[in-house]
């Protein structure tokens, strides 16, 4: 009986385990894709304005529009990495996301109930 017990408790345990393991592993590879397009997507931006400081300021009007369209590219470029990185995330994980945010939530309400139980007699008062 209590090796049946033991057997079964361990197997919990490495099932667990597992689980945990796979979502540091896609954490792990999560983070590794939003870094590489966060980096991917704002070089251009630093490469512009990198460029703009050395240049020659001395130019025509047309270059100069055209560096600004460039580097308002650049910064569109910024804000879509911020924008992908949250895409990325909620794609990836809706159902667990969702889980987190709907226990956190509940944990609160528990939190506030719990407070307002033990101190509903002071309010009397």
């Amino acid at each position: 009986m209590t090796t049946t017990i033991s057997n079964l408790h361990s197997s919990t345990v490495n099932e667990s385990q597992n689980q945990s393991r796979k979502a540091d592993r896609s954490l792990l590879r999560m983070t590794l894709v939003q870094v590489c397009l966060l980096r991917s997507l704002t070089v251009p931006q630093a490469t512009q304005r990198l460029y703009t400081v050395f240049a020659d300021s001395s130019y025509a009007q047309l270059q100069a529009t055209i560096d600004m369209f460039i580097y308002n590219i650049g910064l569109l470029l910024t804000y879509l990495a911020s924008a992908i990185q949250f895409l990325y995330f909620y794609i990836n994980w809706r159902k667990p996301f969702r889980q987190a945010l709907f226990d956190r939530i509940k944990s609160i309400f528990n939190i506030i109930e719990t407070y307002v139980a033990n101190d509903s007699t002071d309010f009397l008062m």
